[in-house]
């Protein structure tokens, strides 16, 4: 299915992306504070949890992303990644430390693009691989207090 974000025209293989991520163990998450609270957000975000759901991703499972510095002002820097199976129709290919540079597509407090420079990659994920990148300035939900 194609698919038009931004800067970017993607030929996504929805099903095959799904089926990966549908086969995923569920058991194997991280259990930091930091990972609690990215997972509780996209629980009460539709938004965000659609916007990844239409490339077949599971956004619960799989991804590479972590937790920057202490929350500021009650939010917290997350970078990750998720892949997805597919290509890259047009737009750029390349976008580590472009991030100013390149028309991002802004999904509520994530700023998503997509490349084919892959890390963190499952050996068993299908190919083609487009990676999706992601910036997100997320607020701490937890009731608990923010620790390392």
């Amino acid at each position: 299915m194609e698919i038009r974000l931004n800067d970017w025209i993607l030929e996504v293989d929805f099903d095959r992306t799904s089926k990966f991520y549908n086969d995923m163990d569920d058991e194997i998450q991280c259990d930091c504070l930091s990972c609690q609270n990215y997972r509780l957000y996209l629980k009460k975000n539709n938004g965000v949890r659609s916007f990844f759901q239409q490339l077949g991703i599971d956004p619960f499972k799989d991804g590479d992303y972590t937790s920057y510095g202490v929350p500021e002002n009650g939010r917290l820097l997350y970078l990750g990644v998720y892949h997805i199976v597919g290509v890259i129709v047009s737009g750029p290919t390349v976008i580590t430390d472009m991030w100013s540079n390149v028309n991002l597509t802004k999904v509520e407090d994530f700023n998503i693009g997509f490349s084919y420079e892959l890390r963190c990659v499952d050996p068993d994920f299908p190919e083609p691989i487009i990676q999706l990148e992601f910036e997100a300035n997320l607020p701490w939900l937890l009731d608990k207090e923010w620790a390392e």
